[in-house]
């Protein structure tokens, strides 16, 4: 989203959260509660000055990150910072000619969705989600899962998306089912009381990417010959983004240098072997582990499971430097370019493997994976005879070019019957 496409008053960056909070918070769905209590305070007691601009009504002019780094990460962030404000409540009011304004309620941060006709209490809760079309959810969860064969992301018979998350006072599952074009059912059981709705929900929206809009790709794709049928054919696709650095981080190492498949059955018998277990409905979920549960793990626990050494030691390495310290926020500070050379700083860690980590851990749709064997092979056959300059194309795509990555990972899903496919061990549970 561009500046010039919002029509805007103003453009004040002296609103942001500050520095400290922003880091505090690191994009972590669980803080979101917390964030806007300190956030809150902030604006009605800024501490450094009291310029900020305000409108005629005392509503207070939407902001820019000025500082933001490089074309694709700033629309990036325009995105999230406009699908975050029509989320959470912000009202857009009218002024002069057709320019919008956000009216911000600093005594009402509404929640980040609707609960649903007939939600019950106790441990259920039920919420409506907005989407931005297109979407649709079997294309967006068969690229965040790859194959059928993942126990942590499951897609039911019925068409319903459900994981466990863990890191709440309790685990919480959700299910989610598109009932509309533009509308997802939420399902949250097991939260420990209301106040883990909205962190909950904050993880779902992050997961299946319902606030990100394609349009820049989508008018890029309709100049290349070979793409644009591909674009068409998988229309409502979103970017998905694992729920924690840890576990893209761990999925970028796990993938490196295997087949799909070779790499799903690791990355599936080390859930198994350090992952907790709960069972829904006649469903046995898999919580993916976390940091602390791999380095307290035996020595010869994820070898057994077709791990390298290298990759061991590797993994070893990212989770003590989260462990130490190292989080999203300190990403989110850096440009793509500049956050892949940080993790590049982790031995184990090279320029696809962060490609890889920026594109599904943090979002950044201007980054491509090159030097991938898989990808190398589906441009080939999706080009066919056209003469293929990879450069071009993804200049042409620009700022979202990691969309490619997923439009030819579809198409490989597609060739295989993957699209869509219940779990495995789910297909008798229809009905």
């Amino acid at each position: 989203m561009k500046k010039t496409d919002l029509h805007l008053d103003a453009w004040e960056k002296d609103i942001a959260p500050s520095t400290e909070l922003r880091r505090w918070f690191g994009h972590d769905p669980k803080r979101w509660i917390e964030f806007c209590k300190r956030y809150k305070l902030e604006l009605k007691n800024p501490a450094a000055s009291d310029d900020h601009q305000y409108h005629s009504d005392g509503s207070r002019p939407v902001r820019d990150d000025a500082d933001l780094r490089g074309e694709g990460y700033g629309a990036q962030r325009s995105n999230c910072a406009a699908a975050c404000l029509q989320a959470h409540g912000f009202t857009y009011t009218q002024s002069g000619a057709g320019r919008k304004r956000v009216t911000i309620a600093l005594d009402d941060l509404s929640p980040i969705a609707r609960p649903a006709a007939g939600s019950v209490g106790g441990s259920e809760a039920r919420y409506e989600i907005d989407i931005a079309p297109p979407y649709r959810l079997d294309l967006t969860v068969s690229v965040l899962r790859r194959l059928s064969t993942n126990v942590v992301d499951l897609f039911t018979p019925e068409g319903e998306y459900v994981r466990v998350l863990d890191g709440f006072r309790s685990p919480v599952i959700v299910r989610v089912a598109q009932t509309q074009p533009a509308r997802l059912m939420v399902v949250l059981t097991g939260c420990d009381g209301s106040d883990e709705h909205a962190p909950a929900l904050g993880f779902v929206r992050r997961i299946l990417g319902v606030d990100r809009t394609l349009s820049h790709f989508y008018r890029a794709a309709e100049d290349i010959s070979w793409l644009w049928p591909l674009a068409v054919r998988m229309r409502g696709i979103k970017p998905p983004r694992y729920p924690t650095l840890w576990e893209a981080c761990v999925n970028a190492i796990v993938f490196q240098q295997v087949s799909l498949f070779a790499a799903s059955s690791i990355s599936k018998r080390i859930i198994l072997a350090l992952g907790s277990t709960v069972t829904c409905e006649g469903m046995t979920l898999h919580a993916f582990p976390s940091a602390e549960s791999l380095l307290a793990a035996n020595d010869d626990i994820l070898p057994a499971a077709g791990l390298s050494a290298n990759k061991l030691s590797a993994l070893r390495r990212v989770a003590d430097a989260l462990v130490s310290g190292l989080d999203e926020a300190m990403l989110e500070e850096c440009s793509s370019p500049e956050a892949v050379r940080l993790l590049g700083g982790i031995k184990g860690i090279g320029p696809w493997t962060a490609t890889v980590i920026l594109l599904r851990g943090l979002g950044r749709l201007d980054v491509f994976p090159m030097n991938d064997s898989g990808v190398a092979r589906n441009l080939a056959l999706y080009a066919g005879a056209v003469p293929l300059d990879i450069d071009r194309v993804l200049a042409a795509l620009g700022p979202q070019r990691g969309m490619l990555y997923y439009h030819l990972l579809l198409a490989r899903l597609d060739a295989r019957g993957e699209i869509g496919r219940a779990s495995h061990g789910l297909e008798g549970l229809a009905g």
